[in-house]
């Protein structure tokens, strides 16, 4: 990291400063203080969002969507974050269908109905102390 000397003008300043974390991981540090004097600094985890879903479903019959919110590089769960399901029928555009909070295990489940391909994300938005994540794409097919 390198600072720089000068003068700023009062106020609240905001940086955040790239690095390596544990594993590889790339990691945020977010520096938030006045001009002069102390400052916080808020160490960012990037987390790993996480899908599982049938591959094919009845037409009109509902599928269960399985999210899951971990510490990225580890199998540790984040208990109590808000994660989305987003979904996209055929080259359409993408809609946020539902939000829920995980559970102790990092795990939320979701129920929606299928009436045509359809893919499906698990998105978690970013919080003060946590990077935001999405998970990879799952198409469930209507047979």
């Amino acid at each position: 990291m390198r600072w720089c000397r000068g003068t700023a003008r009062p106020g609240t300043y905001h940086r955040t400063l790239t690095g390596t974390g544990p594993y590889g991981a790339p990691t945020n540090t977010t520096v938030t203080g006045p001009a002069t004097g102390t400052v916080n600094v808020v160490r960012q985890v990037r987390p790993t969002a996480q899908i599982a879903a049938p591959l094919t479903t009845r037409t009109g019959a509902n599928a269960v969507v399985r999210g899951r919110l971990l510490r990225y590089g580890t199998s540790t769960p984040l208990p109590g974050r808000s994660l989305q399901l987003w979904r996209r029928i055929g080259t359409g555009s993408w809609h946020l269908i539902a939000t829920a909070t995980t559970d102790a295990t990092g795990r939320v489940t979701f129920t929606t109905s299928v009436s045509a391909a359809t893919t499906y994300q698990v998105r978690h938005e970013a919080e003060p102390a946590l990077n935001a994540a999405a998970s990879l794409l799952r198409t469930i097919r209507a047979t």
